[in-house]
């Protein structure tokens, strides 16, 4: 984190450089790595500064995330403004230099005519407007550089008196011990903040955790108080003798500072909580019916755009609701919004990768290591109101990236916007250094508008019996591991242990069950979807059974937490294949449509996980057995899926929509695998 670390870093690898004779060529590419090296640790570092300012001055150190914002919104100003008058000096630049041109090779006519003085007037204003441009570009420079380079007295100035303003009268939070270490800490944030215009490129990571952040926020927020009462009883009876005031000497303790610890909602009205959650999800369960239709019509991009702005808002929002009624409806519209981004990403993930590297890529590119960082994040700023604002603040940066990014090109062609989309292959290679090949751009696009596109809703998915079965078998996927997943995560509680170690555990497990996953995807070729469906459905099966029983022999409680906690990584690898099924054997009209009707299935059952434990009176034999008879289902139904990878799955599919014009002989004699099942 230390500036000093990266000089010492820099010039030991230049020396080294010149200790080799190394072609000038190869130094300069070495500073670029470690130059990119920087500007991407200059957004942890920014994090990392922020959180040990929050720690030392409370909720104003979190300013420092706003004019951090708010400097990268000025800096997109200023650069579109300073294109802007750039085109102009060089468009001058090119009229001035044509006209001395055709003074060079006039100059004789230009003579006889007298017309010298006319040129030369001409000459000189195209030179006056082309100097004017120049100064404005070197001051609005200037400027954004001044801005840059005041952004550290900015953040003092802003932190200290937010400090001071909000000081309570008998504090003395600003003693000279705290002061200077804040200083120091901002002054560490210099370097950062002067390439902080540079890592926009680098934002997009940042959408997974606001949407693993925003679901897994009640985890904390709603997490139980401990209470203590002296004596050697079950929590049940201890939360009785506290109601009826039998416990005089109680002392009341908590982890995280929860809405239960803010608000009292303890013993019996922690089911309040639990209600609340269940209230929530039911954002989850309209954005996914709506959030994929109006991507496939309006396009994932503007769609993209409006979940993350209206997620920030109102995420802030309930970061300074009242009381529980408040925050349930404002975090209603946060689940409504986030899922839509979720949908979206989904779409743009399947349609911009190769169907080789989709599936361990949703493996390594998934909520795994966002779950240790929700944990640590929770863990440093220990209350539920810091915790919604920093994880929604940083929805405003991932909206200003998605601002820069383009269209797919599977959307572009499908709307018959061509031009579009042939810009946005032109720019992947550009991107990726490598030449497009216009004939099989030219075959791309054939294909994909070959056939009528008719509009499509949520009836097209049941419109030939081969959907029928691929809807059904994902819906049922979908509405069994979000039933596992969301009892399991909303009920921490029943696992003992502390709430950050079950976090970390469960993101260090899922990370790793996810690397192997996606190690095998990608190293046997016969390791198909329908494979890995079952593996994992049998291998969570496996691990249940001894938890049937555990309320009924005396199975060591750290067994049964371990056993809780590998159930609750194993069953997330059916995230991953869901959406890779739906991205590959749907065409690109109904990608998004297919996607939103297994998060509509999700979330039916995310509302009501949480009460699955309630339900059992707080026994782990029905919630278990009633996981395990759906799981075993669930395997069953994998039958259904492909075994295929393949990108032409999607597109068989896609012609099979326009009711039986075709038949797959015409697309195996046209070199199309058709996938065949024995249904």
């Amino acid at each position: 984190m230390k500036l000093y670390a990266w000089e010492e870093a820099f010039e030991e690898r230049i020396g080294e450089l010149r200790a080799q004779e190394v072609t000038m060529i190869k130094r300069v590419n070495v500073i670029s790595q470690i130059n990119l090296a920087v500007i991407e640790a200059s957004i942890f570092i920014i994090i990392f500064g922020t959180a040990m300012l929050t720690i030392l001055l409370g909720t104003p150190g979190l300013s420092v995330l706003v004019i951090v914002c708010l400097i990268i919104v000025f800096n997109v100003f200023v650069t579109k403004l300073i294109k802007k008058y750039q085109q102009q000096q060089m468009k001058i630049k090119d009229e001035r230099t044509k006209m001395c041109n055709e003074v060079f090779h006039g100059i004789k006519l230009i003579k006889l005519y007298a017309w010298e003085e006319a040129f030369e007037e001409r000459i000189g204003e195209l030179r006056a407007q082309e100097v004017t441009m120049i100064k404005r570009v070197n001051i609005i420079s200037q400027i954004n550089l001044a801005v840059i380079e005041a952004s550290i007295f900015i953040m003092i100035l802003v932190v200290f008196g937010l400090c001071i303003w909000t000081l309570e009268e008998g504090h003395d939070l600003l003693r000279p011990e705290i002061v200077f270490v804040a200083i120091s800490i901002l002054q560490q944030l210099k370097t950062p903040m002067r390439k902080i215009a540079k890592t926009v490129t680098f934002l997009v990571q940042f959408i997974m955790f606001i949407e693993c952040g925003n679901v897994l926020f009640m985890v904390f927020a709603g997490a139980n108080v401990r209470i203590d009462c002296g004596e050697s009883i079950t929590p049940n009876l201890m939360c009785i003798d506290f109601e009826q005031g039998n416990c005089s000497n109680a002392s009341i303790t908590w982890e995280f500072y929860s809405i239960n610890a803010e608000w009292s909602l303890f013993c019996s009205k922690s089911v309040l909580v639990k209600d609340s959650i269940s209230y929530q999800m039911i954002g989850l369960l309209i954005g996914a019916i709506l959030w994929g239709r109006v991507s496939d019509i309006y396009g994932r991009r503007i769609t993209m755009l409006i979940c993350l702005n209206f997620c920030g808002v109102f995420g802030i929002a309930s970061a300074f609701a009242p009381d529980l009624t408040t925050f349930t409806i404002l975090r209603i519209f946060v689940s409504f919004f986030a899922v839509g981004a979720g949908i979206v990403v989904a779409s743009f993930f399947g349609e911009f990768f190769p169907s080789k590297h989709r599936l361990w890529l949703a493996f390594v590119l998934s909520w795994s290591p966002n779950l240790v960082l929700v944990a640590g994040l929770a863990y440093l700023l220990s209350t539920w109101r810091n915790l919604a604002f920093v994880i929604n603040i940083l929805n405003f940066p991932a909206a200003l990236l998605m601002w820069f990014m383009c269209e797919t090109p599977h959307y572009l062609i499908q709307s018959g916007n061509l031009k579009e989309a042939i810009r946005s292959f032109e720019r992947f290679h550009r991107i990726n250094g490598s030449k497009i090949v216009e004939n099989d751009l030219a075959k791309i696009i054939h294909k994909e508008t070959g056939t009528e596109s008719k509009p499509c809703s949520f009836l097209h998915l049941f419109s030939t019996p081969r959907l029928v079965l691929y809807t059904i078998a994902i819906c049922y996927s979908s509405f069994d591991v979000g039933l596992m997943s969301y009892s399991l995560l909303f009920n921490f509680e029943k696992i003992s242990g502390s709430l950050y170690e079950k976090t970390l555990m469960i993101g260090g497990l899922r990370l790793m069950f996810d690397l192997l996953s996606a190690a095998a995807d990608y190293k046997f070729e016969w390791l198909g979807r329908k494979t890995v469906h079952k593996i994992v459905c049998l291998a969570t099966m496996v691990v249940l059974f001894p938890l049937m029983f555990s309320d009924y022999f005396a199975i060591p409680e750290w067994i049964v937490e371990y056993l809780f906690l590998i159930v609750a990584s194993m069953i997330v690898q059916l995230y991953a294949i869901v959406e890779i099924i739906c991205n590959e054997i749907f065409p690109t009209p109904l990608r998004n449509t297919s996607y939103a009707l297994s998060q509509f299935i999700e979330a039916f059952a995310s509302i009501l996980g949480p009460q699955i434990f309630v339900w059992s009176n707080n026994t782990t034999f029905f919630p278990i057995i009633l996981i395990s008879g759906f799981m075993k289902e669930n395997s069953n139904k994998c039958k259904i899926l492909v075994y295929e990878k393949t990108p032409e799955i999607s597109r068989v599919t896609g012609e099979f929509l326009n009711f039986g014009n075709s038949n797959p002989s015409d697309f195996e004699a046209q070199g199309y695998r058709v996938p065949r099942s024995n249904l």
